[in-house]
């Protein structure tokens, strides 16, 4: 799900890549030592010259506390418990209305519940991470699958993300339940799939990880998971002022031209600079969010403003294709639907067709060709409604 390369000091376990490096201080044999990880640690950093470093373990060196992020517990569930009867009729009771599946096909559903459910909950940034490296990791880690619960109308009502590749336990990743196409007890129905795959796969027990947040942290509790190994988090880095000065100097350096030029005539030659005004701050469920407008189609730069914005944010999302490719594209698939596919015609009345005629094809009639108004050539609307998606 990292993305990283693994390695191994000791008994503990590093992934690396790039300029980070995540450090986990679970040993994989032996007790835990404390004093043992912080040495592998030392000897990772020296080893990868990483700038972004991340450290789990059970409890954090003492140097680290510092830097400590988070703290938590992981959540393990032993198959030979019962299930609560309860639960099990809740369960029975969705699996009425819906259509449970197992496969590893990640579709433009998923995307849609991916993300309606990580815009309305609030999710740590390693959590939501999670969901953005699912599709791309799929077809790359043969142990993952998906859960998938479908109702009537063929809309996903709620998925898991699940890993069956460790030996004695199968894990539990990530889940995600929708409210658009709500059905009552979905993420139930599907916790009950999870723990008959495992127990159909002779798993000893079913790791459910992070306790995360309350909301999720009940409902991991209430199906018989407990607290098992204690869970810290530190994340740090390089001085993130004097890396930002570094690289505005040699951003400057770059773009300076050969010939002598003074700093006033430098300055001049830079493009007109205008402070990124289409700027809108949300408040929502405790989280604070920026949505900025990008029609802009003059020749200032906004680069000052977006440098300053960008020092307060973590996620940066571009909306919509970013390149000509991209266009090219999706105006190919317009133009080219598939059968079946929703044409523009079906979705606009008959006023907004002829308002858009008379936009498009301007005065037409016995007066318009008179006083010659009237375009010679006008274009089909009708025609290319009806056959571009």
């Amino acid at each position: 799900m990292s993305g990283g390369e693994p390695f191994r000091i000791g008994p503990y376990l590093f992934v690396a890549a790039q300029d980070w490096l995540l450090a986990i201080g679970y040993p994989l044999a032996g007790a835990d030592d404390s004093g043992g990880f912080d040495r592998a640690l030392s000897a990772a950093l020296n080893r990868t010259h990483a700038r972004d470093v991340w450290a789990v373990a059970p409890t954090l060196p003492e140097r680290l506390q510092a830097h400590r992020r988070d703290r938590d517990h992981y959540y393990t569930l032993p198959l030979a418990a019962v299930l609560p009867a309860r639960l099990e009729r809740l369960a029975a009771r969705a699996s009425v209305a819906l259509r449970v599946e197992e496969d590893r096909s990640f579709t433009a559903a998923h995307r849609r519940l991916w993300a309606e459910f990580t815009g309305r909950v609030a999710l740590p940034a390693n959590v939501r991470e999670l969901f953005a490296r699912t599709e791309a990791v799929l077809s790359q880690a043969p142990g993952l699958s998906l859960l998938n619960a479908w109702d009537a109308n063929g809309h996903l009502a709620a998925c898991l993300l699940i890993d069956s590749a460790p030996r004695r336990f199968l894990s539990y990743l990530i889940g995600a339940h929708s409210r658009i196409h709500y059905t009552a007890y979905a993420s139930d129905l599907l916790f009950r799939e999870m723990i008959r795959v495992a127990r159909r796969q002779g798993k000893e027990f079913v790791h459910l990880g992070l306790g995360v947040n309350d909301g999720i942290r009940r409902f991991k509790t209430k199906w018989g998971g407990t607290p098992s190994l204690p869970y810290e988090m530190a994340e740090w880095q390089a001085d993130e002022s004097l890396r930002a000065g570094v690289n505005d100097l040699m951003r400057m350096l770059a773009t300076m031209p050969a010939a002598s030029m003074s700093k006033r005539e430098y300055f001049a030659s830079l493009p007109p600079q205008r402070p990124f005004r289409m700027l809108w701050e949300i408040t929502w469920n405790g989280r604070r969010s920026w949505i900025g407008g990008t029609a802009h189609f003059f020749c200032y730069s906004f680069e000052s403003s977006f440098r300053e914005l960008f020092e307060k944010v973590e996620t940066v999302l571009f909306e919509g294709p970013l390149d000509q490719a991209s266009l090219d594209q999706v105006a190919e698939v317009g133009r080219r639907p598939e059968p079946g596919a929703p044409r523009l015609i079906d979705v606009m009345t008959e006023e907004e067709i002829r308002c858009l005629e008379r936009v498009v094809c301007g005065p037409r009639g016995f007066w318009a060709r008179l006083l010659g108004y009237a375009v010679p050539h006008p274009p089909d609307v009708r025609g290319v409604l009806s056959e571009t998606r």
